[in-house]
């Protein structure tokens, strides 16, 4: 029963003591994130690198970090975010493509294209539709589309992903590779007709009023 008694009090002190802590880690993100949204890099900076540390934080303090970093051209710190990131959580195409984003953005070409076709030469066909929109997420389109045709490649179908490059052709206006893709689709399966004449009516429709990254 003393027991019993000894390990409620622990844990109630436990949580008596984590609650502020918790409370205050809170508090110092949305004055980082508050400080980001006026410009002020370095007193946002200070703030993310200590709360990076916490597991509990570590997802919601990542990407403003590193945008953070990035807006100060602190190239160097922001690789080594996401190589130590790329440690924690390896495998994560997320990650990854940060990685080539940071070179893309210090202006070094060479090392942001090694490491995009790294990712497009290595990927898994089960990990191809993941990383073609993580692509698209970061506005990176040429890249997503050879994402597709490198699963195309995989699977040794050349109908395969057609639906998802008739859609990004169809958002970006490229009709010299839509028409093609349209053609390779219905070969293949006449059944598709609809869709494909659905996407068409909004490639002409989006010609006219530019609209946002959709895939249906």
């Amino acid at each position: 029963m003393r027991k019993k008694i000894f390990y409620t009090l622990l844990l109630s002190l436990m949580v008596l003591l984590v609650a502020p802590a918790a409370t205050a880690q809170q508090q110092d993100l949305q004055l980082a994130r508050e400080y980001y949204s006026q410009g002020d890099y370095e007193k946002a900076t200070e703030l993310y690198s200590k709360l990076i540390n916490n597991d509990r934080l570590f997802h919601a303090v990542y990407p403003d970090y590193l945008k953070t970093l990035l807006a100060q051209r602190n190239y160097k710190e922001a690789e080594k975010l996401v190589k130590k990131t790329m440690k924690r959580y390896p495998g994560n195409l997320n990650f990854e493509v940060d990685m080539g984003l940071v070179y893309q953005a210090s202006g070094d070409k060479a090392a942001a294209e090694k490491q995009f076709s790294k990712l497009l030469e290595g990927v898994k066909p089960e990990e191809v539709i993941v990383l073609a929109s993580v692509f698209m997420q970061n506005d990176l389109f040429d890249l997503a589309e050879r994402a597709y045709l490198r699963g195309r490649q995989l699977s040794g179908d050349p109908s395969s992903y057609s639906q998802p490059l008739i859609a990004l052709y169809s958002y970006r206006q490229k009709i010299e590779k839509l028409i093609p893709e349209v053609l390779n689709l219905l070969q293949t399966n006449e059944s598709e007709l609809g869709y494909v004449q659905s996407r068409l009516q909004n490639s002409l429709q989006e010609e006219k009023t530019p609209t946002n990254w959709r895939m249906n």
